[in-house]
Parts: structure tokens; C-alpha cells; sequence
């Protein structure tokens, strides 16, 4: 791998609950949710800390966390009692770092070979177990795939991939490892994680480390030879808006929010939906492309909660230019954005064709958010220039 070019004097600057970002529209918190699993109880309780101190939305990020945006700088404490108190901040001195990503239907849709929801949940554990982990960098992810590669979108630092029901492969830094058992895949992720502490130097990604640097950690990494490496790597797939079959007979419902922005009816509706599978333990699950999943439905339910997720403007259905549409935050609340990137992404939508590329707005050349492999459109000032992935 070579070394992308670094120049930091300062650690990573993405934000947590305890270390508002602030932008032109005011402070920024973004809550982690570990495996993009989140209760109902917790959505709705951000949902009203937007709406009694923010911009009365609740934003879905590409890592499939959570973010309230407009909030003034004397919300802050209020804010943070609230997310404590809902259970959305149960390690305060991990909060930036628990950064994982799972596959939304956890060996349930189609492709996929394993359960990851407690892989994903045993990562998380185990990162907060540890006082060294604190120390990786708020950008550093991991990611749980069950095989069918809804997680490949993202550009993870250490990545599990089910090659079978007991068994994982493991990347580092997009790079094929060994393919290990069930029971060690927890270990090694740890493992791989706490190799690139120690060599980090001034890098947040595995990527940025120069060629070789980790190869004297071979042995914390590769218990098995060579040989028995695999290259696993799936193929993006990015989960298709509607209902989805399950393999033990069940169905998930899967809505996109247009622009990742989630208003109070859409919370609402979504939180209806969910009470439907577990009136009693109701959950959602967070994509990093901006998905809403309800799993474990039967069908009339999964279809009546269609009709509602579409009467509140989430996107229910297949075949509109959402499939594949994204930007950033743009204007006003961004103060590099050199344009309006969600009024042209809604002027520009509807004459998109679902098959085409995935395509992503963006206010300025940082990119923010962009998916991986998205072509992406940039603002001048004057109008937009096209970059390829």
C-alpha cells in the first residue's frame, strides 16, 4: 500500500457527544451506533433533542451513526444528559472510537452466510474493555460483513467477512488476511487494531501507513499460513428500498431517507414500524447508504408499514433517483460549501435513472460523506465538476 500524503498536527477532528464540532449552523453531536443497531427508545429520543434544541432533524451518517445538527453551544449539557440517559453514551471515554459497521440483515437476505449482530456487539464490548483504545483515531473503522458485502461501501481499517457460517476472512486496510474461525475473529480484529497503535506514527487509517509497516506484527495477525489466505472480498451491494425476504421465513422492510435527514413524523413512523416485530424491545438498524431496516416483520405487517414509511416521504420503493443519491451538508450550514447542495440534489433527483452510477453532491473538494465509488459532484461556485471514483 502506499502512503497517501498526511500532514497533522492536531489529532482527527470528528465529532462525538462530548466534542461538539461547530459549524456555520451551530453545534454538531454525533452519537456512535455500534453495528448501525439502535433501539427505538434512542431514536426517539434524538428526534426530541433536535426538535427542543436543533434543527428538529436527526441525520444518518456514512457510517451508519447518528448526528443532530443546529444546536446552540447552551443546549450542549442538556443534550448529553439526554443521549446518557437513553443509553446512547454508555462509554464516554470510548465514544469517538466505537466505530463499527455490520451488515443490516445479519445472515438473513440474500448472500449472507453468518450472524454478525453479535460479532458486532463482542467488537464493541471489547473496545471498550480496553483504556489502548481510546487512543485510535475517531476515524478509524471497523466493519462485520455476513458475506453478501452491504458493507463494502465503506472503506473499513479491519474488516471480518463470512466466508461460511464459521468462518471469517479478515482485510486489513483493504488487503486480504487469513481466514480464521468464528471464535477468533473478535481476538484478531483487537489485534490488528492494536498492531496499527502501535506503529500509527501520525496516520488515522491503515491505509495511510507506509508499505511493510505492519509486517512485523505478522505474528499477532496471521495465526495461519499463507496458504490458507483467501481474497474475499465482496462487491459492493447496497440494500434495494422495500421489502426483502429473510431466510427463516420473515421479511425486512428497508426505507431510504432522502438526503439522510430524518424529520419527527418520519421518527415517528419508523418507530411505529419497528414496535410492529418487538412491541417490547423495538429496534431500527442504520445503514451507512442512508437506510432505515426493520427486520424481522410478517408480511401484512411488513406491508402496512410500506404504506406509512411512504406516506411520511421516506422511500419505500425501487426504481427512483434515491437509489443513488447522496451530498453532503452543504449550504448554509457549512461554511466551505461554495453551494446549496441539498435544493440542487432535490432539483436534480427525479431525473435520475435508478440503474445509473451512484452519484454524491458535494460543496466543496473535501468530499464529506461521499459513498465509496460514488462519482461525484462538486461545487465551483458557478455550477458543478464531475470526478470519477
Amino acid at each position: 500500500m502506499d502512503r497517501l500524503p498526511v500532514a497533522r498536527t492536531a489529532p482527527d477532528a470528528c465529532p462525538g457527544v462530548l466534542r461538539p464540532f461547530h459549524a456555520s449552523d451551530g453545534e454538531i453531536v454525533r452519537v456512535r451506533v455500534p453495528g448501525g443497531l439502535l433501539t427505538v427508545a434512542g431514536l426517539r429520543e434524538l428526534s426530541r433533542l433536535s426538535a427542543a434544541h436543533g434543527d428538529g432533524r436527526v441525520g444518518l451518517t456514512s457510517r451508519g451513526n447518528v448526528q443532530l445538527r443546529g444546536l446552540s453551544a447552551g443546549s450542549l449539557t442538556a443534550v448529553e444528559a439526554g443521549c446518557t440517559a437513553a443509553g446512547l453514551l454508555p462509554h464516554p471515554t470510548h465514544e469517538l472510537v466505537r466505530n463499527i459497521v455490520a451488515s443490516a440483515l445479519s445472515g438473513q437476505g440474500a448472500g449472507g452466510l453468518a450472524d454478525t449482530d453479535g460479532l458486532a456487539a463482542a467488537v464493541d464490548a471489547a473496545i471498550c474493555a480496553s483504556a489502548r483504545f481510546a487512543q485510535l483515531p475517531g476515524r478509524f473503522l471497523f466493519a462485520v460483513d455476513d458475506g453478501s458485502g452491504d458493507t463494502a461501501s465503506v472503506a473499513a481499517d479491519v474488516r471480518a467477512v463470512a466466508a461460511g457460517p464459521d468462518e471469517f476472512a479478515l482485510f486489513l486496510g483493504g488487503e486480504p488476511g487469513p481466514v480464521v474461525a468464528r471464535a477468533s475473529v473478535v481476538v484478531l480484529m483487537l489485534a490488528a487494531a492494536e498492531a496499527f497503535l502501535d506503529v500509527r506514527g501520525d496516520a488515522w487509517r491503515v491505509r495511510e501507513l507506509p508499505a511493510g509497516a505492519l509486517a512485523d506484527q505478522d505474528h499477532r495477525l496471521c495465526p495461519v499460513s499463507a496458504s490458507e489466505t483467501a481474497d474475499n472480498r465482496a462487491l459492493p451491494v447496497i440494500l434495494e428500498p422495500g421489502v426483502v425476504d429473510q431466510a427463516d421465513g420473515r421479511v425486512a422492510l428497508v426505507a431510504i431517507a432522502p438526503l439522510g435527514l430524518l424529520d419527527a413524523g418520519q421518527v415517528e413512523a419508523l418507530a411505529a414500524c419497528a414496535e410492529l416485530a418487538s412491541p417490547e424491545a423495538a429496534t431500527v438498524r442504520l445503514t451507512p447508504s442512508r437506510r432505515v431496516v426493520v427486520r424481522d416483520l410478517d408480511l401484512p405487517a411488513a406491508l402496512a408499514a410500506r404504506e406509512l414509511l411512504d406516506a411520511v416521504g421516506l422511500v419505500v420503493r425501487a426504481g427512483t433517483g434515491w437509489d443513488r443519491l447522496t451530498a453532503c451538508a452543504g449550504r448554509p450550514g457549512c461554511a466551505k460549501s461554495l453551494a446549496d447542495v441539498h435544493a440542487d440534489a432535490r432539483a436534480l433527483v427525479d431525473g435520475l435513472a435508478a440503474d445509473g452510477p451512484a452519484l454524491h453532491l458535494s460543496g466543496c473538494d473535501r468530499a464529506c460523506g461521499a459513498p465509496a465509488g460514488a462519482t461525484r459532484l462538486v461545487a465551483t461556485g458557478t455550477g458543478y465538476t464531475e470526478v470519477a471514483p
